[in-house]
């Protein structure tokens, strides 16, 4: 405690107490860690954010361990990955897509932290991250649907001004402004493109203008499949460089909520007792794999954002450690001083180190249970891609000298060894899983999308996830 101490007072923050008492923890949807300016994006996204870091611990090789929302979350609020919980977006079963739901059995981190004492409140934008999924049991106050970043911000000020006061709280946000399709408002200005005038252009204007009319029913999916996705079989690279334009732009509008919202923060003296976290569930892929949208597990998709503030440690700090989803439930418990349930499978992270000393760690992510399987397995240097139930297909890529992951060395003596190296250990995390779902009887529940509400069945399709 007095080493806290003295850290806390060099920093010119001598009030943050020895455990802070609260928790935020915000999910960006579909955001990749490359459009954050801090992680190196060019272009001016993330002011807010960017101002954040600074006081933050911030993850530079932080990686999703699902392309999908459901996956992910449910990764993210277990410390299990998804092939002990199986919460899959969606799966079919006997010809037909099938829904599975977090297990009762599972223990989420608003579980532990309510059984606790906190107040648990999310202010989530709907689509998979709901109560009949699972995914938000352990919560107090739910406030799921699909309005938009400055909508769910303004949710999580309104709860904020009106808690209990003496209790210890975890708000959980969430937000897929930066899905598909970017459409931002008339009169947000869009970073770069000015001078683009192929068929996105017009696109755009298009969406705008349907969107007007209010006569859609399910206005982020068919905006995208109309006006979008036509243009975007034989794209060319001005054509995507404009798309990418659009997705920093609704970036921009992530940041500017995520500004007021820590506006708030200051103004209900929470600075100084709240560990806050700022992280995606998944990225965005802009063809650099020949795809679209988020359905491949390269690093555009896997890689995230992760910025921590420890109260306790007010100073920025960047680190090159490996990092999962799965690590946050472990490490914000043992910050806050919640015992950590036997279920977890993730790491508690030591943010007053400047690594984690397990530099060999391996990180596997997998694809959603709907079609052809997908693993990643991926190291601090390389990373296999295997494809087939089996896992024989594969690629794999030095990430130090290829980071773009264009070259697949999986033939090369050095690639060759890291390939049998990470298969053994894609084989060993099956087995694992599979024992740690039967030990604690974590297997998914399964509801089909007929025996959803209508609100949640249009939300899905909005967002592209069932038909």
């Amino acid at each position: 405690m007095l080493l806290l101490a003295l850290v806390a007072s060099g920093c010119g923050d001598a009030r943050a107490p020895a455990t802070p008492r609260n928790l935020i923890l915000f999910v960006i949807d579909t955001l990749r860690a490359d459009r954050v300016s801090a992680y190196g994006n060019d272009h001016a996204t993330t002011p807010n954010l960017d101002a954040f870091a600074r006081e933050a611990i911030l993850f530079e090789n932080a990686f999703a361990p699902s392309f999908h929302t459901a996956a992910s979350h449910a990764s993210l609020f277990t410390s299990t990955y998804p092939a002990t919980h199986g919460v899959w977006n969606a799966v079919t079963l006997h010809g037909t897509s099938s829904h599975p739901n977090l297990a009762p059995a599972s223990v989420t981190l608003a579980e532990t932290l309510r059984d606790a004492g906190f107040q648990t409140a999310a202010m989530a934008d709907g689509g998979w991250v709901t109560r009949s999924r699972g995914l938000l049991q352990g919560f107090d106050v739910v406030d799921s649907a699909n309005r938009g970043a400055n909508d769910r911000i303004d949710a999580a000020v309104r709860w904020l001004q009106t808690r209990q006061r003496h209790r210890r709280f975890f708000l959980f946000l969430h937000t897929y402004e930066v899905h598909a399709p970017y459409v931002p408002p008339e009169g947000q200005t869009i970073l770069s493109g000015a001078d683009y005038d192929g068929p996105l252009r017009n696109a755009l204007a298009q969406a705008r203008a349907w969107r007007r009319t209010r006569k859609i029913k399910n206005p982020l999916l068919d905006l995208h499949r109309m006006f979008f996705q036509p243009h975007l079989v034989d794209a060319t690279a001005e054509d995507i460089a404009f798309l990418l334009a659009l997705y920093d732009t609704e970036l921009t509008i992530v940041d500017q909520a995520f500004g007021r919202l820590m506006a708030q923060v200051e103004a209900e003296s929470l600075a100084d007792d709240t560990l806050i976290i700022v992280t995606a569930d998944h990225g965005e892929e802009f063809f650099e794999h020949g795809k679209g949208d988020h359905q491949q597990l390269y690093d555009e998709v896997l890689h995230i954002p992760l910025m921590v503030r420890d109260p306790r440690i007010r100073t920025g700090a960047r680190r090159a450690d490996l990092v999962d989803l799965v690590d946050l439930m472990p490490t914000a418990l043992t910050v806050l001083g919640i015992p950590v349930p036997a279920t977890s499978l993730g790491r508690a992270i030591d943010l007053g180190s400047p690594h984690d000393p397990a530099e060999e760690r391996l990180l596997i992510a997998e694809n959603d249970a709907g079609g052809p399987r997908w693993l990643s397995v991926r190291g601090p240097d390389f990373h296999a891609v295997f494809r087939g139930d089996q896992l024989e297909s594969v690629e794999a890529f030095d990430v130090d000298a290829d980071p773009e992951e264009h070259h697949d060395i999986s033939r090369s003596p050095r690639g060759r060894a890291f390939v049998e190296r990470a298969r053994t250990a894609a084989r060993e995390h099956d087995a694992a899983a599979r024992s740690h779902r039967n030990h604690y009887h974590l297997g998914p529940q399964v509801k089909r999308s007929g025996k959803m509400s209508d609100r949640q069945r249009d939300e899905l399709r909005m967002l592209g996830y069932i038909e």
